[in-house]
């Protein structure tokens, strides 16, 4: 009955409320509401603090602010000036998102503002804060742990403090919707176990090729996670391009093998591939990291100071704002932290501003904006997020109706936490969009991708990118001839570097990208500059600043090939082409061009005049003196190159210190070429702004060669010389292997050609007598790729037997190649002479037999006669012993050479000894 009461004067106190708040808009006044930590949704929201007799005084949640403004609308239009719904400081956890439907909105003369009071901090925080950490006891719990670690590494229990949902780490490259729980502390985002703690591992092989399920390994570190029950993958594990993550399924420790659980990494697995494994408590081993056991729901962490000291907090809520068809809504001065999911969603709708906010330590996404128009990110620090920052798409590419769409003055660092690639700062797409004065850096793969039409990208500072990755562009396009109006201009680009055999670039129009025009960029110490198609593109009043080289043309030819939609690049770029009503406005008015381009890709005719790639007007100095590397150029007059300033001093006002603007007398005036504004570049004091002042450094620690240099090879297996015992009896010769007839040792084949162990190795055993040389060989395979049957080298399952007399310069190099459908041949590829490599193959006697389908085997006799060579004073013979493995894709050998099998300068011996065993 106490509670009745309540509520029944609560409801009172509400409808005076409503009448006091309807009399405001009566006088058409501005509207404020607040909202603070220790407010109460049944009061007025009206003031800013409680009142002395706790009866009134700010409300306590969004929804609530969200409510009244409802139901103020209901009662009447808003009032001019609109409603500010002002959040009092303090920490506001959220463990739901604030929906905002098409009637929150405001308008153009009336808004609706959510904003910070004042200069105090206002955090909307997914997280909760954790305690009640103590050592770790448990013996079975310290003998995992590094020994490093067992005195550090304190625990708690996340079901005591209520927390029972831990989420699902992803796989590949999304972790849709959310991603799973993680752990922050002082508001920075501490690590999950991992291994290596910083960098990579490489891959030693594929034992059942790219798409094999599987990867070995060189090291013996995974012999400590063989009892891990969660343990993960991520990496560039088959292109250096590519990034995902794989859920480790088992691990064989005598091969070296980790098989991974469907649906594996994205591109499958290579030999020199790399990764890290994480989310294992075995290598808790450093301060920051931590581990989650997701049975008992004990966590596990190493603090990085006294634990009391800072906030220990946990991300639990899913995210912030979903604003679905919302207008002239502004957020302003907010902190979005620690949710597992976006942060900010905002779909169709117009003026929606999210304005001075700084969002960190988010699972997934930042924002997504999503169809609407004129949406505004503005002022916003972007930072330690899992993925991207941003993706941003709008208008109608068919009628190239602009979104007007602004990212503006923003700070991104320290993205791509759990993804590594192809989650940018920005990812533009749609039409007629504008990314102005941000700062992006710190940042393992791309800073922005794009797609679409008109989008205006300018006066933005990028360095310390692509770090990790390579063949990649800070700025990215590509595969669509279709990007007409896309503006790149006014950037400052430096400081991106080559760590891997592929080339990092500024700016890349990727696979014929086309339509892009690229004017007074400044890119400065970069690997490779642009790299682009020879149509339709324009690099225009640029200055290259130590490019390596500073522009990397792509192609080249006087007419497009026969049209064939099924081959080559077309059914990729060939659609979306053929969909545009290029013959039609606003297409045929705005853009030309593209009708004759097109015609011109479908007839296999000339390259239309207009539609050549044209580089003019640029400064490049210093760098490689070919500037323009060519590519695939069958017809270097494809490109329109004329009047750039090479080679010769543009006269900087002071490049020592970075100061690139031209001096009068600059010789690259004399061209035509324009002053770039370079003080427009970048970010800029604003109120607005989150933060400022921003202070910002080149990395140091990252690669900074432009030209990739790779790491020492390992020292090449010393293989002792292969003692042959006289045979007591010659074998059967018909394929199979009998148990009395081979029965000295074998010799493992497990070498792949750089001389790194494999893991489907064959076996061999050798033999002579008198007459000649016996050679028998098992080779298993998969069992689940066919084999090839076919009798061609390399294309098909075979075995291989490369022969010289040792110590004799000029001798012939003999090669016998046998096939497991039971054929051999005699190679001349060692460059033997035609009458040696017949006489090799007389008298030779090889055959075959496929066991089954994962096995098999074959035997050779090869006359010391047809080799030239004399058992009784030729004991020492130059050799090689090699398979080829088609359902493997492999090639094993006895010695790896680090290149053909038959350079046995590289390969090892063979001795004939008389003991017969």
């Amino acid at each position: 009955m106490e509670r009745i009461g309540i509520l029944r004067s609560s409801h009172v106190f509400l409808g005076t409320a409503l009448v006091a708040l309807t009399a405001c808009f009566a006088a058409a006044e501005p509207l404020t509401l607040y909202v603070a930590p220790n407010g109460c949704d049944v009061w007025s929201g009206v003031k800013a603090d409680p009142a002395q007799d706790k009866k009134d005084g700010p409300f306590a949640t969004l929804e609530r602010a969200r409510d009244e403004i409802r139901r103020l609308k209901q009662a009447g239009a808003l009032p001019a000036g609109g409603v500010t719904v002002t959040l009092r400081g303090g920490n506001y956890f959220r463990g739901q998102v604030l929906v905002l439907e098409e009637q929150d909105s405001g308008t153009a003369e009336a808004p609706i503002v959510y904003t910070a009071n004042g200069k105090e901090e206002v955090k909307l925080n997914g997280c909760k804060a954790i305690g009640g950490f103590e050592k770790v006891t448990d013996p079975a719990v310290l003998e995992r742990l590094p020994a490093e670690a067992r005195g550090n590494v304190l625990q708690t229990s996340l079901p005591r403090q209520g927390i029972t949902d831990f989420g699902v780490i992803g796989v590949r490259t999304r972790q849709t919707p959310f991603a799973a729980l993680d752990l922050f502390f002082g508001s920075k985002p501490m690590t999950l176990a991992r291994w290596p703690n910083e960098g990579f591992a490489r891959l030693a092989g594929a034992p059942k090729g790219e798409k094999g399920g599987m990867f070995a390994y060189f090291d013996d570190r995974p012999q400590r996670w063989v009892n891990e029950p969660d343990a993960r993958g991520n990496g560039y594990w088959d292109h250096d391009w590519h990034a995902s993550n794989a859920a480790f399924d088992t691990i064989d420790t005598e091969k070296r093998i980790i098989a991974t659980k469907p649906p594996h990494a994205d591109y499958g697995y290579r030999k020199g591939g790399r990764y890290f494994a994480y989310n294992l408590l075995s290598e808790l081993d450093q301060p920051g990291e931590w581990h989650l056991d997701r049975i008992t729901g004990l966590l596990y962490f190493w603090p990085p100071s006294e634990i009391g000291k800072s906030l220990t907090e946990v991300s639990l809520g899913p995210g912030f704002l979903a604003l679905n068809q919302v207008s002239f809504v502004t957020f302003r001065k907010l902190i979005f932290q620690g949710c597992r999911g976006e942060a900010i969603t905002i779909r169709d709708g117009s003026h929606v501003q999210v304005v001075g906010c700084t969002l960190r330590n988010l699972g997934t996404r930042a924002i997504t904006i999503s169809g609407g128009t004129d949406h505004r990110v503005a002022g916003c620090d972007l930072y330690d997020i899992n993925e991207g920052a941003i993706s941003c798409s709008g208008g109608d590419r068919k009628t190239l109706t602009p979104a007007n769409h602004v990212i503006e003055n923003c700070l991104f660092t320290r993205l791509a936490r759990w993804q590594r690639a192809y989650v940018p700062a920005v990812n533009l797409t749609g039409v007629g969009c504008r990314v102005a004065n941000n700062l992006m850096y710190d940042m393992p793969h791309t800073v922005l991708l794009f797609s679409g039409n008109d989008h205006v990208i300018e006066y933005n500072e990028v360095h310390s990118m692509g770090f990790e990755g390579g063949e990649m562009g800070a700025f990215y396009c590509g595969r669509n001839w279709t990007l007409s109006g896309n503006m790149l201009r006014y950037n400052y680009l430096h400081d991106i570097y080559n760590p891997c055999p592929q080339r990092n670039r500024a700016f890349m129009l990727d696979d014929g990208a086309a339509g892009i025009t690229m004017f007074g960029n400044l890119i400065v110490r970069v690997a490779e500059g642009i790299s682009l198609s020879s149509i339709n593109n324009a690099i225009e009043n640029n200055v290259f600043v130590d490019c390596h080289p500073a522009v990397g043309c792509w192609g080249g030819d006087a007419a497009f090939p026969p049209f064939d939609p099924k081959a080559g690049h077309n059914p990729t770029m060939w659609p979306t082409i053929e969909e545009l009503a290029l013959d039609q406005p606003p297409w045929s008015q705005k853009f030309p061009e593209m009708l004759p381009l097109r015609e011109a890709i479908r007839t296999g005719g000339p390259v239309p005049p207009q539609c050549r790639t044209r580089i003019t007007r640029n400064i490049i100095w210093q760098g490689d003196a070919e500037w323009a590397g060519f590519h695939m150029t069958k017809d270097k007059s494809a490109w329109v190159i004329t009047d750039n300033l090479a080679g010769e001093d543009p006269l900087f006002v002071d490049a020592a210190k970075g100061d690139y603007r031209l001096k009068p007398e600059s010789p690259a005036l004399k061209l035509g070429f324009q002053p770039i504004p370079v003080d427009k570049i970048g970010l800029y004091q604003s109120e607005e702004r989150a933060s400022w002042p921003v202070k910002h450094e080149v990395r140091q620690d990252m690669c900074r060669n432009y030209t990739y240099v790779p790491p020492p090879a390992p020292p090449r297996p010393t293989v002792p010389p292969l003692r042959i015992p006289r045979l007591a009896a010659a074998p059967t010769l018909d394929g199979t292997l009998g148990d009395q007839e081979w029965t000295n040792a074998a010799v493992a084949l497990e070498q792949d050609p750089g001389g790194d162990v494999i893991f489907s190795p064959s076996r061999a055993w050798l033999g002579w007598d008198d007459q000649a040389l016996y050679v028998a060989l098992s080779n298993p395979v998969n069992g689940i790729n066919p084999m090839a049957l076919d009798g061609a080298w390399g294309k098909s399952e075979a075995v291989e037997v490369a022969l010289r007399k040792a110590d004799t310069k000029g001798a012939p190099i003999l090669v016998l190649r046998g096939f497991a459908r039971g054929t051999f041949e005699s190679s001349a590829e060692a460059g033997t002479s035609a009458d040696a490599v017949r006489k090799a193959a007389e008298g030779v006697t090889f055959a075959a037999k496929p066991v089954n389908a994962a096995l098999w085997t074959c035997e050779w006799r090869i006359p010391f006669a047809s080799l030239g060579l004399n058992p009784k004073t030729d004991r020492s013979l130059s050799a090689n012993l090699t398979v080829r493995k088609i359902a493997d894709n492999l090639w094993v050998m006895w010695v790896g050479t680090g290149g053909c099998s038959w350079e046995l300068d590289k390969a090892g011996r063979f001795e004939l000894i008389d003991a017969a065993k």
